[in-house]
This record gives C-alpha cells, structure tokens and sequence, in this order.
C-alpha cells in the first residue's frame, strides 16, 4: 500500500468531503460518461426480482439509490455512507420519499439481520480497510438467496490498452481533479487505489469466501471495472 492509500474510516471521510460538491461531474469526466451506463447494467440484474428493500452501501451523492427508486417504484431504499457531505449533496438530487439516507460504516451497518432483498454498491470495496468484514456485514443483514451486487474498478490486465491506460489513470484524472476540482490528492487516490486493489477475479474469490454463493463477475469499459453479481448462502 503506498504512502497515499491511507483507508482509515476518517481519512477516507476527509477526502470525500472535500470532493463532495464536484464528485457527480468528475466521475461523468472520468468514466467518460460510462458510468451511469454500468450502474443501469448492474441494477438491471435484479430484473424480475420484485425487490421490497435494497440497501445501497457507500452510495455517495445517490447515483445507485436514485435509479433503483425509478426503476423499482414501492421499493425502499436505504442509502447508506459515512460522509455527511456526500449525503447532503443527495438528498438535493432527488425528493424520492422511497429513498431513505443513512449515515453510517460499512464495516457496521444499523439493521438487524436478514432484512434486506438486496445489497448494491459502486466503487465502495477499494476503499474499505478490511474487505472481508465488510462482505460478511452485507452479507448479515441480507435475507437468505438474496441478491448482492456491486460495481467496482480492477487492476487492467496487461493487455495493449494497459500504456494508455496507466498514462489516463496518471496524468489525466489527477489534472481533471485540480483543474475541477482543486483536489489533485484525492484524485491521485483513485488510480492507486484501483491499481493497488485486488483483480476482479479475486474480488469474486473474497465475496464467495465471506457469505456469499454463486459468485460471478463480468469485465466492463476495457477491462477496468467489474460488476459483480452473488447470492446469500
């Protein structure tokens, strides 16, 4: 782990207050508006599961949260994070009574157990201090056969895309970060943190050891992000 991946729970709020504001704009920038493509492809794997309450951990300003109260109308929505900042920017972005925001850790969620159809979250997992423990948290408060699903980055395979990609996560998205967002730091923390992370097939190796069944994933936007996709044992 280098000197800029501290993941220590305050840390990490630091770095996502400041970001807070500017954080929906700079991963449209980034992901080169891919993003909310592979959150739709992700929540479209709950089709026809008539979810009742889905918890979306780590939601941020409510991306993941949103469209799952669009697309499941009457379903509850728990949008759960540590940093109040990224909450208060959310609860602007939508008056969806459906959507209920939570703030709190993912290695310790408020809810009894086995209370959830679902379980979502997007880019959350790199930026946790113990993995395990948190896979085993959603898995606790998620009902048996329920479903868990995340969208996560992964190191890029070394493939003739990797110079280039290297080259964006090292150079772009920091300078997109100080031109949009005066906070280089924080940008230069999300290619090591996704450089640094486990690969996408061991990701799916640690959700199926730690409550999870069935696990699966599937590369996205040149290999560089992973939807991930189990069951609850």
């Amino acid at each position: 782990m280098t000197a800029t991946l501290d993941k220590r729970p305050a840390a990490i709020q630091r770095m996502f207050t400041d970001i807070a504001v500017r954080y929906d704009l700079l991963n449209r920038l980034i992901s080169l508006g891919f993003d909310q493509s592979l959150r739709r492809q992700m929540i479209a794997l709950l089709a026809g599961r008539d979810p009742k309450r889905i918890t979306d951990i780590g939601c941020g300003t409510g991306d993941v949260s949103i469209l799952l109260a669009k697309t499941f109308p009457g379903c509850q929505i728990l949008a759960c994070d540590m940093t109040l900042a990224m909450i208060q920017v959310g609860r602007k972005r939508t008056q969806n009574p459906a959507v209920q925001w939570v703030v709190c850790d993912s290695s310790q969620l408020p809810f009894e157990s086995e209370i959830m159809d679902a379980i979502t979250s997007a880019f959350l997992l790199r930026n946790v201090a113990d993995l395990g423990a948190v896979l085993q948290e959603q898995s606790r408060i998620t009902k048996p056969n329920g479903t868990f699903l995340t969208l996560e980055t992964t190191p890029p395979r070394k493939t003739l895309l990797y110079p280039f990609i290297w080259l964006y996560y090292h150079t772009v998205i920091p300078l997109l970060g100080w031109l949009v967002a005066g906070k280089p730091g924080a940008y230069q923390y999300l290619p090591d943190s996704s450089l640094e992370f486990v690969s996408a097939e061991q990701l799916s190796q640690q959700v199926g050891l730690n409550g999870w069944q069935q696990a699966h994933m599937e590369r996205k936007f040149f290999g560089i992000m992973a939807i991930h996709q189990a069951q609850k044992k």
